[in-house]
């Protein structure tokens, strides 16, 4: 009897640790570089607040929002991010984040997938006018896809008659060892609705990515689709780069 219950605890720890191995695969990707977002206003001090709580800032100055970022960053369940607003002119107005998720479990970066800018503009009053075909950005010649949507919000309009400003919003998704991430298409050809099924395809596949990053802006103020493009090229994506030796390949 004694030695039937030690080969049934021994039995019992070799399924427990076969299934925590299966569960908790090595990351893939750890050697890959890494994408940063190398802009002049990393060492920043936070914004001051205006009586009305808005960030007081002038013309052509870059912010840190760290308390946004601290807002957002439980919902995503990211590793380390930041928020900027930047004021090119006196026209424009862009809140630019970068999110980052590094060594995290892969439920956690499928949160990097499933936050849609119509659900996030959407909770603070903005109206969902238009999904433009994405656009695309290339790293060292790696493209980046990012989702083009455009917004109204209907508590900034001004005189009767005048419609309210609009705003346009672009989002990229960056995952390590995945080629053109991109949300629109869902992860390893899974819907994002199918939520259940797609953690269960992830337990199934082994999927861990190392790392994973969101590059986002909404632009207000812009003329146009190609203006807002050209100002958030100009306020964030020239300095994004690569860290590391080589660049990933495509």
């Amino acid at each position: 009897m004694p030695l039937l219950i030690t080969v049934t605890l021994l039995a019992l720890c070799a399924i427990e640790g076969l299934a925590y191995g299966w569960m908790h695969p090595s990351p893939t990707g750890q050697d890959q570089p890494l994408l940063a977002w190398q802009h002049p206003g990393r060492n920043l001090p936070p914004a001051a607040l205006s009586p009305a709580g808005e960030p007081a800032v002038a013309a052509g100055t870059l912010i840190p929002l760290p308390d946004l970022y601290a807002k957002a960053a439980p919902m995503l369940r990211c590793s380390d991010g930041q928020v900027f607003l930047a004021t090119p002119d006196d026209t424009l107005s862009l809140y630019l984040a970068f999110f980052e998720w590094n060594h995290t479990d892969a439920g956690s970066v499928l949160e990097a997938f499933r936050h849609l800018p119509e659900a996030c503009m959407g909770s603070i009053g903005m109206r969902l006018v238009a999904t433009k075909p994405p656009k695309s950005f290339s790293i060292d010649g790696v493209p980046l896809t990012f989702d083009h949507t455009v917004f109204q919000d209907p508590g900034a309009s001004g005189e009767p008659g005048f419609p309210a400003p609009q705003i346009h919003a672009f989002r990229a998704i960056w995952v390590s060892d995945i080629a053109g991430a991109d949300a629109r298409q869902g992860v390893m050809g899974t819907p994002l609705d199918q939520l259940r099924s797609l953690r269960l395809q992830c337990a199934l596949t082994r999927y861990r990515p190392a790392y994973a990053r969101v590059i986002q802006g909404a632009v207000r103020g812009a003329p146009g689709a190609a203006a807002a493009w050209d100002a958030f090229q100009a306020a964030m994506l020239n300095d994004l780069a690569w860290v590391g030796p080589e660049k990933p390949t495509r």
